[in-house]
């Protein structure tokens, strides 16, 4: 079986449910045992959160100089 994988790929929820099953399972597998308390995922979102508020900071700067 060959994956048809884009290069700008990334490990969303989205794109890790929608792999085949045994890939799932096994990636949800080391998630469990490399990150039992979840630090990792709340790290990412974490930096998600940040470089939306950086994105809106520009924004609302841009507006001021208008």
């Amino acid at each position: 079986m060959t994956l048809d994988i884009p290069d700008d790929w990334l490990p969303t929820p989205a794109n890790i449910n929608a792999l085949p099953d045994p890939i799932r399972r096994y990636i949800h597998h080391l998630e469990t045992r490399a990150d039992p308390a979840g630090d990792t995922l709340r790290i990412y979102e974490l930096e998600t959160i940040v470089r939306g508020l950086e994105a809106m900071i520009v924004a609302m700067r841009k507006e001021e100089g208008s």
